[in-house]
């Protein structure tokens, strides 16, 4: 039975055939590299194995020990919280392979939570322990479907689990206030795969991405929306 083609690809170019098979080695390729990294993590801290990947072999320690920097905060500071992370995290994952323009994701497949390797090299402890408890919410979430009409119900909660926290950290006020802010902000985000996949795109646009890449990945976008299911890696 042929599939219809979609409104929004009637008069397009279409998308030649090694740039399907390129983004398809590619995904694989990506997934295979994961896999591989979790089965040898090298570094713990607070019972949570961390993995540093496809990164500069002089840099791996450092972003390690800043992860186990930000998991020592919230030990420090809710022992409660972190116990629970210690069973729903299967480990950290600091690698390049991350949505542009996002500190963190929860990856539901392998229950992992994956960091953004140029904002945890920058940002202090407390900032990268707010991104891993938003992402350790995810897991708790998991059996709830991350579909685009529930996603932005789900993104609150993981954004109020971040107030929580920071509910006991001292002089936390301002930051509180800010994070209220951003309450409001995710609930009222598109959720689809392909809302999610333009924002990273415009991300790299205005981050300077050559223009060559942002039309190739423009046009795998294009190619997939129209079987595209919601992605398990949660904002």
């Amino acid at each position: 039975m042929e599939r219809p083609i979609p409104d929004a690809l009637v008069g397009q170019a279409p998308i030649p055939r090694w740039q399907r098979l390129l983004a398809r080695l590619v995904g694989r390729g990506v997934d295979a590299a994961r896999r591989r990294a979790l089965a040898r993590p090298r570094w713990k801290a607070q019972g949570v194995p961390i993995v540093v990947a496809l990164m500069p072999a002089g840099e791996r320690k450092a972003l390690a020990q800043r992860v186990a920097n930000a998991l020592g905060v919230i030990a420090r500071y809710d022992a409660r919280r972190m116990a629970r992370i210690r069973r729903d995290l299967r480990a950290v994952l600091v690698w390049p392979f991350v949505m542009p323009g996002t500190a963190g994701q929860y990856l539901d497949d392998d229950a992992i939570c994956i960091l953004n390797p140029e904002m945890v090299e920058k940002w202090r402890a407390i900032q990268t322990a707010m991104i891993i408890v938003h992402e350790a919410t995810h897991a708790r979430l998991r059996h709830c479907a991350y579909v685009p009409s529930s996603a932005g119900r789900i993104e609150q909660r993981c954004k109020k689990e971040e107030i929580a926290f920071a509910s006991r950290l001292p002089g936390s006020e301002r930051l509180q206030q800010l994070l209220w802010k951003e309450v409001e902000a995710v609930g009222s985000r598109e959720y689809t795969a392909a809302a999610r996949t333009s924002r990273a795109i415009d991300h790299m646009e205005r981050e300077g991405a050559s223009r060559a890449l942002l039309v190739l990945l423009r046009r795998i976008a294009r190619l997939r929306r129209p079987h595209a299911s919601p992605s398990d890696q949660r904002e």
